[in-house]
Parts: C-alpha cells; sequence; structure tokens
C-alpha cells in the first residue's frame, strides 16, 4: 500500500515537537528522508537525526481507528533506518544515501 504525502488523510510529521527534555526540529526534508536538528531543553549543545521516510498504514488499535502517519524512529531503529551525527554536513551525507522505504513507492498500476 502507498501514500500520496499530500494527502489530506495522512498525519505528517510535526516541525517542531518536544519530547523526554528534547525539542525536535525539522531542518530539511527530501523524498527519501527526513533531517531533525535536536537538543536538550537545558543544554544549547545540539546534533542531527536523519532517517528514512516512511508512512504508517491506517490501522485500528483496540477499536480505535489510527490514520495513515509519517513515522519517526524509535530508539531501536538508530543505525538500521535512522542515524545520529554531530554536524548537518555528515547528516546531509547520510541522507543522500537514502533510498525511498516501500511506502513511499507509488504503484505505476492504473
Amino acid at each position: 500500500m502507498n501514500f500520496d504525502i499530500a494527502s489530506d488523510s495522512l498525519r505528517l510529521l510535526e516541525s517542531t515537537f518536544s519530547r523526554n527534555g528534547h525539542i525536535f526540529e525539522k531542518v530539511e526534508e527530501g523524498p527519501a528522508f527526513f533531517i531533525y536538528k535536536v537538543r536538550r531543553e537545558d543544554a544549547p549543545r545540539c546534533w542531527f537525526e536523519v532517517f528514512q521516510r516512511r508512512v504508517y498504514p491506517e490501522r485500528t488499535i483496540a477499536g480505535k481507528l489510527i490514520p495513515a502517519s509519517e513515522a519517526y524512529p524509535s530508539d531501536a531503529s538508530f543505525g538500521v533506518w535512522a542515524w545520529t551525527y554531530p554536524h548537518i554536513e555528515t547528516a546531509r551525507w547520510r541522507a543522500g544515501q537514502i533510498k525511498p522505504h516501500r511506502s513511499m513507492i507509488q504503484d505505476s498500476a492504473p
């Protein structure tokens, strides 16, 4: 199943959000990747998380409909389809190596 990222029914990743004492800010994105700048709320030092753009399909969990959504990687995803770098230049390099995930590839069939 593939998704149109312009679709109103697809929940997109937020540009900026806070979680577990960290502030995440989207700095770049492409057809196959995202790069987020991350820093602790109480410190100025930052790093960059780069990851493959993925979409989770619409699903029902415990009777509740969960819309299709872009996916932020879990801790277990790092080193597999997500990476952390101290500098934007190395994050950009990695982003250039990322291939589109199958959830982002458009079907050619009508």
